[in-house]
């Protein structure tokens, strides 16, 4: 089951339009919604993380991952999806390509309900700022 609710935006405060309602997970599986920017809002930034993948690491490795540790994680480069998140919500897909020596995204798929294309919360590296991934 998911949650959803209706917000009316002011200038500085959003208020529920109507109570929050419970969906159903085949409700949940429509076709995602459009992104569209309410007016006035469209300047508004807000964090993006791109996930890539996540991985189950005792704490044992864990503390003794140092500078130079490399971690294979599962799925192949060429598979490997971007997941476009703001404030814990799938906004979109991508997939990794080399900008001359940067990373950077190209999107698939964009839109509201999204499902993740894997489970996880993912290795991610804030829009906003530095890597904060696992040391390669």
């Amino acid at each position: 089951m998911q949650a959803t609710a209706d917000l009316d935006l002011d200038a500085s405060r959003a208020h529920l339009a109507a109570p929050p309602r419970l969906v159903d997970e085949a409700a949940a599986a429509a076709p995602p919604l459009a992104l569209t920017a309410a007016e006035g809002l469209e300047h508004l930034q807000v964090p993006v993380s791109f996930e890539i993948d996540s991985a189950r690491i005792a704490l044992g490795e864990l503390a003794s991952l140092g500078e130079g540790a490399v971690i294979e994680l599962d799925v192949p480069l060429p598979e490997a999806t971007v997941r476009l998140v703001c404030h814990g919500q799938t906004l979109g897909l991508g997939q990794l390509v080399a900008i001359g020596d940067q990373l950077g995204v190209r999107i698939v798929r964009m839109g509201l309900g999204i499902a993740s294309a894997s489970a996880g919360t993912g290795v991610m590296a804030d829009a906003a700022g530095p890597s904060q991934g696992r040391s390669s």
